[in-house]
């Protein structure tokens, strides 16, 4: 009987989820620009003004561009934050091994300026383990960058591979680190970002009881849990950008009335001595 029970279950979460699925607004494959780079390419349905200057780039993991679960991914994030979010096809059904970071950079480069161009002027990413690795090294300032200065505003690792002391001892701003029970610790990482000036808004998560590559390629969504586990952190990456994007607001906030309190006191200083 309690089989039955849990059956039922089940299949009921199934149909939710594919009902919840059905209602995210599906992307579109297209070229930027002159180049040849394709990107999956989903907006919100506009009923939210809030994040309208913002747009997420997203990098896959190993399994590349065609992954339904890695787009579905992208679909939600658009539909549910309302917002743009561009995932570049850099692999372009060649090997893996091709795609080296300068290519990555170079792809980058040509997605900011088609942004940029579109009037999203703050930009971030999210990779999925290969893609999480990336993230890292966008959001620094590594030898191997061709910016000086990250043109992210933060990044989100969910289950990157490969994370390393390097690239983090190189980190310009702060990040959100999310894994599965079974990936590396963290232990690494944070030792070196908890001295940076931004440390304190970095943000780490694990998922004990899931596996690497739940959220994207990987993804159960006939597993109850993996669904609760994707819930989650679908919650915690908008809470994440929105108290990010909050706090850089308040800062640019403050610096534009400090700015305005010192014009006023030339124009008082001035006045006076003449």
């Amino acid at each position: 009987m309690t089989s039955i029970f849990y059956l039922i279950i089940i299949l009921s979460l199934e149909i939710l989820v594919a009902i919840e699925n059905s209602s995210y607004p599906l992307g579109t494959v297209h070229r930027v620009g002159d180049s040849d780079l394709n990107v999956y390419d989903v907006m919100g349905d506009g009923s939210s003004t809030r994040n309208t200057k913002v747009a997420i780039i997203v990098l896959y993991d190993i399994r590349g561009f065609n992954v339904t679960n890695t787009r579905l991914f992208c679909e939600r994030l658009a539909y549910e934050y309302q917002i743009r979010v561009l995932m570049p096809d850099f692999f372009r059904n060649q090997p893996t091994a091709n795609a080296t970071w300068s290519r990555v950079t170079e792809d980058l480069m040509i997605v900011n300026a088609y942004l940029h161009s579109e009037n999203y002027t703050k930009l971030a990413t999210i990779g999925f383990c290969w893609g999480g690795l990336r993230v890292m090294k966008a959001c620094g300032n590594g030898n191997n960058n061709s910016w000086n200065e990250t043109p992210y505003f933060t990044g989100i690792s969910i289950h990157g591979s490969q994370l390393n002391v390097l690239d983090a001892k190189v980190l310009q701003v702060p990040m959100l680190f999310i894994r599965a029970g079974n990936d590396p610790s963290f232990d690494n990482i944070t030792s070196i970002l908890n001295q940076k000036s931004f440390g304190s808004q970095c943000q780490y998560k694990v998922y004990e009881n899931m596996k690497h590559g739940f959220v994207s390629a990987g993804a159960n969504y006939s597993n109850p849990e993996n669904v609760i586990a994707i819930d989650d952190v679908h919650h915690t990456v908008r809470t994440y950008l929105d108290n990010l994007l909050k706090n850089n607001s308040t800062n640019l906030n403050i610096s534009s009335f400090l700015t305005l309190i010192s014009f006023f006191f030339l124009i008082d200083y001035f006045t006076f001595t003449m």
